[in-house]
């Protein structure tokens, strides 16, 4: 995945990509019914010949907070249907959308003229690198432009150790472990033996997981 922190730079980060693949890149092997399903909503809103369509039909993915909701929705289902070459993409494609990812490119965390993603944000983006059960570990690629003038190249080197200083990094709490530690204080409260009340609680659970699957309806022809 590539990562920009503007939406107006996809598009021309999909040119530079479809340039990279060769003069004659192979069409993706999509699910026909699901990428008919994208290219009608690409045409309807917006328009033939956009970069976005021209982009998936040879594995690139488009996302961005730009892109119509039909269009939006029908891209994420091909994502999911099947992996792609390669993902551009805000930081949009942290909020909901699951898919497996080997490695993750910072092309730029600006997200406006002066303004950088936060640390938080970066990370969500980045703890997106390694797929479950396929890769070892995940790869993080930070991309610095030598070609521009040395203090800017200073600045963004300077940029990327703050982002990948490990103490910078934001205090994590367990949901699971707050919950526990809540029913062990209840459990002292009320004068319960804590193993118990987790007992008690587990039978609980299962026993309205087995009435809820006893009463659903089912249906027949």
């Amino acid at each position: 995945m590539i990562f920009c922190g503007q939406a107006r730079s996809v598009p021309g980060m999909a040119d530079c990509v479809i340039m990279a693949l060769g003069e004659h890149p192979e069409e993706h092997p999509w699910p026909k019914h699901l990428w008919d399903t994208f290219a009608s909503s690409c045409r309807e809103e917006l328009g033939d010949g956009d970069i976005v369509y021209i982009a998936a039909k040879v594995g690139i993915i488009c996302h961005c907070n730009k892109l119509p909701p039909l269009v939006r929705m029908a891209t994420e289902r091909l994502m999911r249907s099947m992996p792609p070459i390669v993902i551009i993409a805000t930081s949009t494609l942290s909020q909901g959308v699951n898919i497996g990812i080997s490695s993750v490119i910072i092309a730029s965390p600006y997200i406006g003229k002066k303004t950088t993603i936060d640390h938080r944000d970066f990370w969500n983006i980045c703890g997106r690198a390694g797929r479950a059960f396929v890769d070892g570990e995940g790869k993080i690629l930070y991309a610095i432009d030598e070609t521009k003038e040395a203090n800017k190249v200073q600045k963004a080197c300077r940029m990327a150790k703050k982002y990948f200083n490990t103490q910078s990094f934001d205090p994590v709490s367990s949901g699971l472990l707050y919950c526990l530690s809540g029913m062990r204080r209840f459990a002292s409260t009320v004068g319960v033996d804590f193993e118990t009340l987790l007992e008690l609680v587990a039978e609980t659970i299962s026993q309205r997981w087995v009435r809820k699957r006893t009463c659903s309806p089912t249906y027949s022809q």
